[in-house]
């Protein structure tokens, strides 16, 4: 895996912890929590998917630079 691969494999993830966030607020908001619930409930989806992805990123790189 190169730098470019690596750094690609980084915009995607914080790309999909934004949409894992924002989906996971709009899905609290719509099922009648208050809107800063609403806020903490993206937060918290988009802070454990991050960190899911990097830890996957890390071992995925980790195995190909054996």
């Amino acid at each position: 895996m190169n730098l470019a691969n690596l750094i690609w494999w980084a915009i995607s993830g914080v790309l999909l912890s934004l949409l894992v966030g924002v989906t996971g607020g709009m899905l609290a908001h719509g099922n009648g929590s208050s809107v800063a619930g609403s806020i903490m409930v993206g937060a918290a989806a988009a802070g454990g998917f991050a960190g899911l992805w990097i830890a996957g990123t890390a071992a995925v790189y980790t195995a190909f630079k054996r």
